[in-house]
C-alpha cells in the first residue's frame, strides 16, 4: 500500500502537470453498471412483487410534478428515497426543489421540528 499525503488540489495540480488529462462526466463504465443496476431495482420493485417500502420509494421519486415540495418523514422513508428513487439523469427536467428531511437524533424530532 501507498499513501500520498498532499491537499486534493495540489494532488490534482500534479496529475495535470504529468499530462493526466480531466474527464468530464462519470467514464462509460459507471454508465452501463448504473444502468443495469437500475434495470435490476425496476424488476425487482415492480408491482408484481407487492407492496413494500422501496416499491413506494422508487414510484414516489417518478411520480412526483417537477415543481413541488417533498418533506420526508422519519428515518427509513429517508433511507428508501436514498437507496431506491429514480434518479434524474436529464438537466432540463431536474426538481426545482429538491426533497427535504429533518433527522433527530430518535427519528421522530426531526418530524416534530417541521
Amino acid at each position: 500500500t501507498h499513501h500520498v499525503a498532499a491537499s486534493l488540489e495540489g494532488f490534482a495540480r500534479h496529475l495535470a502537470r504529468i499530462g493526466l488529462e480531466p474527464v468530464v462526466g462519470p467514464p462509460p463504465f459507471w454508465k452501463q453498471l448504473s444502468s443495469a443496476a437500475g434495470e435490476v431495482l425496476d424488476d425487482l420493485l415492480s408491482p408484481a412483487h407487492g407492496l413494500s417500502e422501496p416499491f413506494v420509494a422508487r414510484t414516489v421519486s417518478r411520480l412526483l410534478p417537477i415543481d413541488c415540495h417533498l418533506q420526508i418523514s422519519s428515518s427509513m422513508p429517508i433511507r428508501d428515497l436514498d437507496f431506491f428513487a429514480q434518479p434524474c439523469t436529464d438537466p432540463s427536467v431536474m426538481r426545482i426543489h429538491p426533497p427535504m428531511a429533518n433527522r433527530g437524533a430518535s427519528g421522530i424530532d426531526g418530524v416534530l421540528s417541521t
